[in-house]
């Protein structure tokens, strides 16, 4: 310990053990500077990746999105010309009868046609997807066939 002393008040000796101190860190910090720097390109490189992949993911959802606005519409549509079709399937039916023999209405068919009508109405207001003028035109058609057989009925009953 005493070496050590009398090395460290020689001025020239302490300057030597500094400046190798120095060098030692300063090759440590240029070491450290060095692997941060390539962590850091690595970290650059794969924010950028990720960043790509958000995109993709980003593009790929609003595609997915709109297809799936575009079948909840052809869905909405498909009903609606579902419930179109139930209202005028029995004016085909019975033009068709009417065409191939005579047709013979009871009051129970007639009340039974009548209801469905109402089934029909019932479910066009009920029906949470279609907007309010599609709801509007469906029931306007499903009155319109639903007054056509009323008179029909009323015509066919009374004679």
């Amino acid at each position: 310990m005493n070496k050590i002393k009398l090395f460290l008040k020689n001025a020239v000796a302490r300057k030597a053990v500094l400046a190798l101190v120095l060098c030692f860190v300063g090759v440590w910090a240029q070491q450290k500077h060095h692997t941060l720097r390539k962590e850091n390109t690595s970290l650059k490189k794969e924010n950028h990746k990720m960043i790509s992949y958000v995109s993709l993911l980003e593009k790929y959802n609003a595609k997915l999105s709109q297809k799936t606005l575009e079948k909840k519409e052809d869905s909405v549509n498909r009903e609606g010309l579902e419930i179109v079709a139930a209202t005028i399937h029995l004016r085909m039916i019975l033009t068709i009868s009417a065409k191939t023999h005579k047709i013979s209405l009871t009051k129970e068919q007639c009340s039974m046609v009548i209801e469905r009508f109402g089934f029909l109405e019932d479910r066009i207001l009920n029906h949470s997807k279609f907007s309010q003028s599609q709801k509007v035109y469906l029931y306007e058609v499903a009155r319109f066939e639903k007054a056509f057989f009323r008179k029909v009925c009323t015509t066919a009953l009374h004679k």
